[in-house]
């Protein structure tokens, strides 16, 4: 006897709904989240090498891919940030010798690193915003298509031009002396998007009554749209967490090292432990947010509803006694 057992509320509100169609962006935001190489190169390379054993095993095929594309992006995102194990290239090129070539290679690769922290700090936020800008109007355009024909494709269309306008207002909020848009275009974003969302989220004849449920169903989204924004410095508090704690661990391990040539196994074992746990933390972390802002900040502006049911082809539910 082969019987269907119903999912627990629980399961149940992390499946998706199989008739809609899930992009999935939550790997690529994970692996900005975590700004260093040289980890990135560990996680690629460990996904190559064992990639038929992980594919074979239970986590199947699709961990293995994961895994050697959030290692991807890890190498890619951290090379551009000139961040390889808590070092910068420039780091590398002032400890010489066959350090400086390594770091003569790596520092072309690092246009995002800034010899200032506070100018690599704000250059990361900025990043992060634009980021989840563009993010979260992909998921109202992708929302958009999921309605077209509908004339509520203009009211997504409408909280795409809202989302950007609201880029605008969080910009001066951080940086109040640099101006990312003129202020006639952020209000003209606002206010048009604004109208769109009003007008077309539930079309009627009624003018009244489309502009009253309009109002109605997404005054509590205005504010949401500043909050989901707001949401992706955590980009940025992920990526540089990571790399102060592995630049402070390796500054501990040289200091160590630099009393006596046998205090130089000890420090190595202090660094690579230290950049070990680095890892783990990262990955709970990267993927902790990573997850949040897939689910909740992009689900949610998609118009992704977790409500669906467990696949379960060719069962036979019956009711025993």
């Amino acid at each position: 006897m082969v019987t269907n057992v119903p999912p627990s509320p629980a399961q149940l509100s992390l499946m998706p709904d199989l008739n809609r169609v899930y992009p999935s962006t939550g790997t690529c935001i994970s692996g900005t989240g975590q700004t260093d190489a040289g980890y990135g190169l560990i996680f690629t390379l460990t996904g190559l090498l064992c990639y038929g054993k992980i594919a074979h095993s239970q986590a199947g095929k699709p961990a293995a891919q994961m895994l050697v594309f959030f290692g991807v992006v890890c190498l890619g995102w951290g090379a551009i940030a000139g961040n390889w194990f808590g070092v910068s290239p420039q780091g590398m090129v002032g400890a010489g010798r066959i350090w400086a070539v390594l770091g003569s290679v790596l520092q072309p690769l690092a246009i995002l690193w800034r010899e200032n922290p506070d100018e690599s700090r704000d250059l990361i936020i900025k990043l992060s915003f634009i980021f989840g800008s563009i993010h979260l109007v992909l998921a109202h355009l992708r929302a958009a298509l999921a309605v077209a024909p509908h004339l509520k494709v203009l009211a997504e269309l409408g909280w795409a031009l809202f989302l950007a306008g609201m880029l605008g207002i969080v910009w001066m909020l951080f940086f109040p002396n640099e101006i990312l848009m003129p202020s006639s275009v952020m209000s003209g974003l606002l206010l048009g998007g604004a109208v769109l969302f009003v007008l077309f989220s539930h079309p009627s004849k009624n003018p009244l009554k489309m502009v009253g449920l309009g109002i109605a169903d997404n005054i509590l989204g205005v504010i949401g749209a500043f909050s989901d924004t707001m949401s992706y410095i955590r980009l940025m508090a992920v990526g540089l967490a990571s790399y102060y704690i592995a630049s402070a661990f390796n500054n501990l391990g040289m200091d160590i090292a630099a009393g006596s040539m046998i205090l130089w196994i000890p420090a190595a074992v202090i660094i690579i432990l230290a950049h070990a746990l680095n890892i783990a933390l990262g990955i709970i972390a990267v993927f902790a947010h990573g997850v949040r802002l897939n689910m909740l900040e992009f689900s949610s502006n998609a118009g992704v509803q977790w409500a669906g049911y467990p696949y379960a082809p060719f069962a036979i539910e019956r009711i025993s006694n």
